[in-house]
């Protein structure tokens, strides 16, 4: 069989589970013995991220970007030409004119609880469009998927909540399998000079991931700012979200940061702080026990 894995998120770049998952999955894949063929679409800007370690993966470029219309009309027609038998989306925006039987993993259902023009810099008109459009996106890949992916009992129920028709609700159960997310950081060699390299003094606290509203990190913010003898750490790309968070004394904003680097400060934070109003399941929490 050959299998198109979708991998424009590869990468743990940003701090993001999203590319995290995509690149622990791969990297997993490539140590399972198979007779299967994988094929691995990639952008162009993490196309040199991925050098396949298996004989039977490539990669393949689709150089377009997420949640375009260009994702959805030129993709189809790549993973035709590539004669992809099944092809497995690690994220909900599934080409609706996908060709071919596909699995589609389901983190959450966030912007069904949480549709809020905070966490988008678009303007309010394309703002409802994308939003109309994640709702037929997500719905119709829920409904044409062989198999869905859940990351957690949560999610799985959360799915079976909002999606489930009285006559096909059992069709959806047995759809639905929970596939826990891992943690790999620990194995990484912890770079023990980094609070140096960032000017932190412990005491402090730690939070890793982005900075979307429903991260609520400003109420984090505003309840550190009542502690005293202690910084905090926020650990993220510094885009538009953490920008206009910055400010404040004692408060450090990381940008990017390397594994090695980001095992370092876990082991030498005294907290690590989650303050997230919803989440599928939580990759940093993990990453910080282990």
């Amino acid at each position: 069989m050959r299998i198109g894995i979708d991998a424009r998120f590869y990468g743990p770049e940003k701090q993001k589970g999203l590319g995290r998952y995509v690149q622990e999955l791969v990297r997993g894949l490539e140590e399972i013995q198979t007779d299967d063929q994988f094929v691995i679409f990639l952008r162009r800007e993490n196309w040199n991220d991925y050098n396949p370690q298996n004989k039977k993966f490539i990669k393949v470029p689709a150089d377009y970007r997420w949640y375009t219309f260009a994702e959805q009309i030129f993709f189809p027609f790549l993973i035709w030409k590539e004669k992809i038998d099944l092809m497995h989306f690690p994220h909900f925006n599934v080409p609706v004119f996908c060709p071919v039987d596909f699995v589609v993993t389901i983190h959450d259902l966030l912007l069904n609880h949480y549709p809020t023009r905070r966490a988008s810099t678009l303007g309010p008109l394309m703002y409802w469009i994308k939003n109309r459009g994640y709702h037929l996106t997500i719905k119709r890949a829920i409904k044409k998927a062989r198999k869905i992916i859940a990351i957690s009992e949560y999610t799985k129920q959360d799915i079976l909540n909002t999606f489930s028709i009285r006559d096909e609700q059992e069709e959806l159960i047995n759809k639905i399998k929970v596939i826990y997310e891992g943690v790999s950081i620990a194995k990484e060699e912890a770079n023990f000079d980094v609070l140096q390299k960032y000017g932190i003094a412990k005491p402090y606290l730690l939070y890793v991931g982005n900075a979307y509203p429903h991260k609520n990190l400003e109420r984090l913010i505003s309840a550190f700012k009542k502690l005293n003898g202690l910084q905090l750490v926020l650990v993220g790309q510094l885009d538009y979200f953490y920008r206009r968070l910055q400010g404040g004394d004692k408060i450090i904003f990381t940008d990017f940061v390397s594994d090695q680097d980001l095992s370092g400060l876990y082991q030498e934070a005294s907290l690590y702080v989650f303050p997230s109003l919803y989440e599928g399941f939580g990759l940093p929490p993990l990453e910080a026990m282990a």
